[in-house]
C-alpha cells in the first residue's frame, strides 16, 4: 500500500459528498468539480489546514491556492477550477465571509476566433472521443460552425438532405428564423460530404428527442476535452467563419445575408480583420483606384 493512501482516502471521503450535494447536472461537470476540490484539499492538508469545511474552503484559501498552484494553467481552465472551488464554498460553509454569486445581468465577452493551432487542436480530439456518436457530434459542430458559420440552434435542424452542389461548390439550405442556402469552405467541403455519406438520416449531428431541453448542450457536455485543450465554444466557431470570410475580401452586402444578420455590429469583429496598405485604401476612400 503506498504511504500516503489513507490521507488520500480521507480526503477523497470528505470532498465526495461537498461536491455531490452541488446537484451538477452532467457526470462531466461534477468529475472536472470533484477533481479541482480534490486538488485544492490535498495541497491544502500539505499546508497543514485541518480537514473541516469551514477551515479549508474560505475565499482566502481559494485565492492563494489560484495564485500559487494555477498560474501554470491556461486562463479558461483556471477560472474554471477557481468556479468550481468558489461554488463548493459557498455551498458548504456558513461562517466563510463569501461574497454572494452576481445576479446582474452581463453582456457575455465577444467570442474570439480560434488560432490555427487551436483549429487543429479540435480536429485531433474527434478521432479519439470514445463513442460513434460523440465523434459524430463533434465532427459535425466544426463542420458546421467552421464551414458554414452555423448558430447552435441552427445546426441541430441540418441533415444531409440539406446539402447539395451548386456551380462546382457544396451548399447548404440553413433552417430557422434566419433560413438561407451558405456555401462550404473549400477547405471544409471533403470532411462535411462524409459526415452525410455515412448519416445519410436523420440529423447530421445525431438523433435527439424532440422534447430534450437544451440538446446541443447535453451532447457538448458529453464531449472529452482536455484542460490544456481548447475549448468548443460554438460563439467562437462561429466567429472564426465570419473573420475568415471577410478576411478573404466577401463584401458586407453579401456577407450579412450568407451569416443570417439583418443587422451589422462589426465592433468585435474588427480587431481580428486584415488591415490593407494605406496607400490602396486612400486610393478605395477617394474613388481614384
Amino acid at each position: 500500500m503506498h504511504a500516503h493512501e489513507p490521507t488520500w482516502k480521507q480526503q477523497n471521503a470528505f470532498v465526495r459528498p461537498l461536491v455531490a450535494a452541488l446537484g451538477l447536472q452532467t457526470p462531466t461537470a461534477a468529475y472536472k468539480a470533484m477533481v479541482a476540490a480534490c486538488d485544492y484539499v490535498r495541497w491544502l492538508s500539505a499546508q497543514d489546514v485541518p480537514l473541516e469545511a469551514e477551515a479549508v474552503f474560505t475565499p482566502e484559501n481559494v485565492e492563494w491556492y489560484c495564485a500559487t498552484q494555477l498560474q501554470r494553467l491556461g486562463e479558461h481552465s483556471r477560472s474554471t477550477k477557481r468556479g468550481a472551488l468558489r461554488q463548493i464554498g459557498r455551498a458548504s460553509t456558513r461562517r466563510a465571509a463569501w461574497s454572494p454569486p452576481d445576479t446582474r445581468f452581463r453582456k457575455p465577452p465577444a467570442a474570439e476566433p480560434y488560432c490555427t493551432d487551436e483549429r487543429r487542436g479540435l480536429r485531433c480530439l474527434v478521432p479519439v472521443q470514445p463513442t460513434e456518436a460523440r465523434r459524430r457530434f463533434f465532427a459535425g459542430v466544426l463542420g458546421l460552425g467552421f464551414g458554414f458559420g452555423l448558430r447552435g440552434v441552427e445546426m441541430r435542424y441540418v441533415h444531409a438532405t440539406d446539402l447539395f452542389e451548386h456551380r462546382g461548390a457544396l451548399h447548404l439550405r440553413v433552417r430557422g428564423e434566419y433560413p438561407r442556402t451558405v456555401p462550404a469552405r473549400a477547405e471544409l467541403t471533403q470532411s462535411i460530404l462524409q459526415l452525410a455519406l455515412d448519416y445519410p438520416e436523420g440529423p447530421l449531428l445525431g438523433p435527439y428527442r424532440d422534447e430534450q431541453k437544451a440538446p446541443m448542450s447535453r451532447m457538448k457536455a458529453r464531449l472529452i476535452i482536455p484542460d490544456n485543450a481548447p475549448a468548443l465554444s460554438l460563439r467562437r466557431l462561429r466567429m472564426s467563419w465570419m473573420v475568415d470570410v471577410l478576411n478573404d475580401g466577401v463584401p458586407l452586402g453579401d456577407f450579412a445575408p450568407a451569416a443570417g444578420v439583418t443587422d451589422l455590429r462589426l465592433g468585435s469583429l474588427l480587431p481580428h480583420l486584415h488591415r490593407e496598405d494605406t496607400a490602396a485604401v486612400i486610393a478605395q476612400l477617394t474613388g481614384t483606384n
